[in-house]
């Protein structure tokens, strides 16, 4: 947020979209490169296969959920929250470690950064507005 306050919106999106990129694509190059599901996200998509049981109440939870909402839930919360989750979830089978290697891959991982740097610019906007009136609001309580 603090690329926000320091530059201009149109420098502090682009700033933001190519840290994001950098970050999230070596997140998932070492995730595909070290072929370990450390997130459980593979279990998660086997298990919604019916390829394997969940363990544990919150598993079975987890997965009844992302079969009872389907991609709507996952899509807007991941996506939104961290573009490299959001792209191994929408790969195609499990326990496959093939980086991009679709086409819908990119485009979930594109989509992906772009919801995140919208969602990080509008909120680091609308917070450094409200941070201004209510300095402003506050100066003027004062002076008065």
């Amino acid at each position: 947020m603090r690329i926000i306050y320091m530059y201009e919106p149109v420098c502090a999106a682009a700033l933001i979209t190519l840290s994001s990129i950098i970050f999230f694509g070596s997140c998932l190059f070492l995730y595909d490169w070290y072929k370990v599901d450390i997130f459980f996200i593979e279990r998660l998509k086997a298990a919604k296969e019916g390829e394997i049981e969940p363990k544990g109440k919150i598993a079975e939870l987890i997965v009844n959920f992302s079969k009872k909402f389907g991609a709507n839930f996952v899509f807007f919360y991941i996506l939104t929250v961290n573009p490299f989750l959001g792209t191994i979830y929408f790969r195609t089978g499990f326990h496959r470690y093939n980086g991009l290697s679709q086409r819908k891959d990119v485009r979930n991982f594109s989509l992906g950064i772009i919801l995140t740097v919208t969602y990080i610019f509008v909120t680091g906007v609308l917070l450094k507005e409200i941070l201004f009136y209510v300095g402003q609001t506050i100066s003027q309580l004062f002076l008065s």
